[in-house]
């Protein structure tokens, strides 16, 4: 898994164009769902980036159209420090990648500790006669046998 910083970018060269939507978070207290809502908007490059890396290394993620969806839970303190952050869906590489980049954001502090779940929907579209590069391992395997 590559670093999905604040500052990774799409590749250009990329075959496909990934795409991360989020959902209506959800956050007890419900006062703080705004404030979750933004802090990871301004962070969904690094999410779409986590997608991205998983689309490179596997075939079956590559099919144009609506790829999948993810549930990310965080908790995150009165510090405004997240404490704990996990994802599930789609994939379990990209799921552990978001969990990483939900873990490494900030708040701002606040009264009490805060639970969120943000929902996000991840699309694919293959790039105007581009041709995807990763192959499933099996297709893989068999095309180095073949002479």
């Amino acid at each position: 898994m590559g670093a999905c910083s604040a500052t990774t970018k799409a590749d250009p060269k990329a075959p496909f164009a990934a795409k991360a939507k989020m959902g209506a978070a959800k956050a007890e207290p419900k006062a703080s769902a705004a404030a979750v809502k933004g802090v990871v908007t301004k962070n969904l490059n690094r999410v779409e980036c986590c997608f991205r890396e998983q689309l490179l290394a596997k075939a079956d993620l590559q099919k144009a159209g609506k790829a999948g969806t993810m549930t990310a839970e965080l908790t995150i303190g009165m510090d405004g420090k997240v404490t704990d952050a996990k994802a599930d869906g789609l994939d379990t590489d990209a799921s552990a990648c978001v969990g990483a980049v939900l873990k490494s954001l900030e708040f701002k502090a606040g009264k009490a500790e805060v639970k969120a779940t943000v929902p996000f929907d991840f699309t694919v579209t293959a790039k105007k006669g581009a041709k995807t590069t990763a192959k499933a391992p099996e297709k893989a395997e068999a095309e180095k046998k073949t002479p």
